[in-house]
């Protein structure tokens, strides 16, 4: 089974504004609402695939019950976690016209001591030894920064697999230790190493050819329009993608992680996963809307995806 954790939920608040500039008013636009937070994009993406993960969750206040009432709503089971004080919200600016996103996130609420061992003590509980865990985003406020680490070492030792992305000091706080997959993009590996956020590909497998070394199976890097890079211990792939109309790239990695989740629940090949998974992330930025993807779309990018050795 599929479990996804979601430490962090928000409310995606997403605003159109072409041109848009700091310092200017912007009066009578209306933002679309969708309930985010990595955990949750990815948990919503596997439900269209045709998977039934359980999400983990921790919610509170009034946009906690905004977001329950959208996980009821969309099917995802959901175990929920008391959060104090109210859950995040996230605003979002896309201005197509010049091709950039801004983002600007509040500071979240505060999780309870109580809460958390609560969390870990029902995880590990639940934990199989066929289970996928995936732990997305950034974790709640009263989170140690290594809490992805602690979850990383309760499911080596129940036999389950973890898969982790996140960024920043939570990529950083979460080795040395074992991960199945891993999906950090080509500025997130940049800046664990301290090699600055453009890098060649040569720079590239040799950064994630350390991760490896760090206890992680497979390395998935993205790197938007230039596709991706793989690396395993037994395989190394430059991966292109179609040029495709792109409304947003917002919960494009989140679809990503779920298209390799869900191929490899499925019994297919590292080949077969990865192009699943990049025509997943790739759908989600078609159609612009934060964790919705188009499975007929996706059936016509996947041959599309290109794998060449490296």
């Amino acid at each position: 089974m599929i479990k996804v954790l979601c430490l962090n939920p928000t409310i995606d608040r997403v605003y159109h504004i072409q041109n848009f500039k700091a310092g200017t008013q912007y009066h009578g636009n209306i933002a679309n609402e969708y309930i985010g937070g990595k955990g949750i994009n990815v948990a919503h993406v596997l439900k269209q695939l045709g998977d039934n993960p359980l999400l983990y969750c921790f919610l509170g206040g009034r946009n906690g019950s905004f977001i329950e009432e959208g996980l009821e709503h969309i099917g995802v089971p959901t175990r929920i976690f008391n959060l104090e004080g109210e859950t995040r919200i996230t605003i979002n600016i896309i201005d197509r016209t010049n091709g950039k996103e801004t983002e600007i996130t509040e500071v979240g609420s505060i999780a309870k001591e109580t809460e958390i061992d609560l969390f870990l003590s029902e995880l590990n509980s639940n934990l199989n030894s066929d289970d996928i865990v995936i732990a997305s985003g950034l974790p709640a406020n009263g989170m140690k920064s290594d809490i992805y680490k602690t979850i990383s070492t309760m499911c080596e030792s129940k036999k389950a697999k973890c898969i982790m992305d996140a960024n920043g000091k939570y990529l950083e706080s979460s080795f040395p230790s074992k991960y199945f997959f891993i999906k950090p993009n080509e500025a997130e590996l940049g800046l664990l190493f301290n090699e600055g956020k453009k890098l060649s590909t040569e720079k590239i497998v040799e950064l994630s050819s350390k991760l490896i070394e760090m206890g992680v199976e497979n390395v998935l890097i993205t790197r938007g329009a230039n596709g991706a890079i793989f690396i395993n211990k037994e395989k190394k792939y430059n991966i292109s993608v179609p040029d495709e109309p792109i409304l947003s790239t917002i919960g494009c990695g989140d679809s990503t992680v779920a298209g390799f989740c869900f191929g490899y629940t499925h019994n297919m090949s590292i080949e077969e996963c990865l192009r699943l998974s990049m025509a997943t992330g790739i759908s989600n930025a078609k159609i612009g809307k934060i964790g919705v993807i188009d499975n007929f779309d996706i059936e016509e990018l996947i041959p599309k995806i290109s794998l060449k050795p490296l």
